[in-house]
């Protein structure tokens, strides 16, 4: 995991215990959470800079490449068949023959 990856991943949990802290001091001293909320804010810009500092000192390792996600691969043409071939203008060898004199396979008109 690069640098970008694990700063991106602690985003989350760094403001959560900043909002902890922050409603500890509302509740234990005289400062009030309306007067201290903007120190989230401010964690969060912080984290975002460092995570696209890191960025830019290597940057063939974006996001992009951290998410796990690769493109799908066009899919592969099927393998010619062999079995339906029939050049163009050739009868059907499979289908049955019927002739116009008697619709007899395999006669004509019998004299």
């Amino acid at each position: 995991m690069n640098n970008s990856a694990y700063i991106r991943a602690i985003r989350g949990p760094v403001l959560l215990i900043v909002l902890g802290v922050l409603m500890l001091l509302d509740h234990r001293t005289e400062l009030s959470f309306w007067q201290t909320w903007p120190l989230l804010l401010v964690t969060g810009g912080l984290l975002v800079l460092a995570e696209r500092a890191a960025i830019r000192e290597n940057p063939w390792t974006a996001p992009a490449a951290d998410s796990g996600f690769t493109p799908p691969s066009p899919p592969s043409p099927p393998p010619p068949s062999t079995i339906n071939y029939r050049p163009f203008g050739q009868p059907d060898p499979d289908a049955p023959t019927t002739h116009a004199a008697g619709n007899e396979p395999g006669g004509g008109a019998q004299a």
